[in-house]
């Protein structure tokens, strides 16, 4: 559930042809040069095709509807990044 006392970003970032045992360590190093303070929850997505990009989501902003709208985006996008992971990694071996 998001905490309506944050932003939410979700970031699709591009990895393009790094290869998949050097993705964890790539998404790190991009982790760690975003500092946010605690108001800001992140995900980071790792995409293949398409540009890199940031989404942005204030649910102070939203209504009940959308506030739900939204919950559920969240937890399919949590999702995707799982099975991008997994992915990721049987492409290893």
């Amino acid at each position: 559930m998001l905490d309506k006392d944050k932003l939410f970003l979700a970031c699709y970032l591009n990895i393009g042809s790094i290869p998949a045992e050097d993705v964890s360590e790539y998404l790190r190093s991009f982790a760690e040069a975003f500092t946010y303070d605690e108001s800001i929850e992140k995900i980071i997505v790792p995409i293949r095709k398409g540009e890199s990009r940031v989404e942005c989501i204030n649910p102070v902003l939203l209504t009940d509807e959308q506030y739900k709208e939204v919950e559920e985006k969240v937890k399919n996008l949590k999702k995707e990044v799982e099975t991008a992971i997994k992915t990721l990694n049987n492409d290893k071996g």
